[in-house]
Formats: C-alpha cells, sequence, structure tokens
C-alpha cells in the first residue's frame, strides 16, 4: 500500500512539474512575441515621428544657423 502511493505521489509530482514546465513555455514565447511585437511598434512610431518632424521643421539656411548656434554656444 505504502509503496503504491509513493509511486502514486512521484508521477503526480513529475506530471505536475511537466505541466509547469510546458505552461512555463507557452508563457516564454508569449512574452518573446509581445517583446518583438514592442521593438516592432517603437521603431515604427520613431519612424513616424521623424517623417512628421522632418516635414515641420523648416531651417532656410542650415549653414548660418549652425555658425550662429555654434558661436553662441561658444562664448556662453
Amino acid at each position: 500500500m505504502e509503496l503504491v502511493l509513493a509511486i502514486v505521489v512521484v508521477v503526480a509530482v513529475i506530471f505536475f512539474g511537466a505541466l509547469i514546465s510546458m505552461g512555463n513555455e507557452r508563457q516564454r514565447k508569449a512574452i518573446d512575441e509581445l517583446r518583438e511585437q514592442t521593438a516592432l511598434w517603437a521603431m515604427q512610431d520613431l519612424r513616424i515621428k521623424r517623417e512628421r518632424l522632418a516635414r515641420d521643421v523648416r531651417v532656410d539656411d542650415p549653414l548660418s544657423w549652425l555658425n550662429k548656434d555654434c558661436c553662441q554656444s561658444v562664448r556662453l
């Protein structure tokens, strides 16, 4: 009787361990997919924001703008 109970307990522990391992693997895959989607979303969001700023920001004479800003930053 005790031997049967011990075998049942060992089988149950192994079974539940396998179930937990399968659940952890499923969650790991879901988290990896979520991470990938988040990275793709962030890259697309940056691309959209850069394109919008490239349309909105205009510098008529970039060389004079750069010289003016450099001179102001050197003088402090």
